[in-house]
């Protein structure tokens, strides 16, 4: 039985000159190749440095993973939940309470 994931992908920059996809592509490769079913991915463009509350695409992703027992938040490096260590310590937090 696979173990059930969501993808969060960020990127800083909301012009067109940066996008999701590469984040995307590869967490789905790395979902497959470990064992994990993807129920729903999740995209964001805005910058690190935003506070959690700020970031609603990230809000909605946590919450999505809580209601739906996620096993897994797929990101593809620590800092695409948050620039300041604080935030994603809370981000952690929220989710391993679970």
């Amino acid at each position: 039985m696979n173990k059930t994931a969501i993808i969060y992908a960020r990127v800083s920059s909301t012009t067109d000159r940066q996008n999701t996809d590469r984040q995307v592509m590869d967490l789905t490769k790395y979902a497959e190749t470990h064992g994990y079913s993807v129920n729903n991915t999740f995209s964001e463009k805005i910058s690190g440095a935003k506070k959690n509350s700020e970031r609603i695409v990230l809000q909605d992703a946590i919450q999505y993973a809580i209601s739906n027992q996620v096993e897994a938040i797929l990101v593809s490096e620590l800092s695409r939940l948050g620039r300041s260590v604080y935030e994603v310590q809370e981000s952690i937090k929220i989710i391993a309470v679970r």
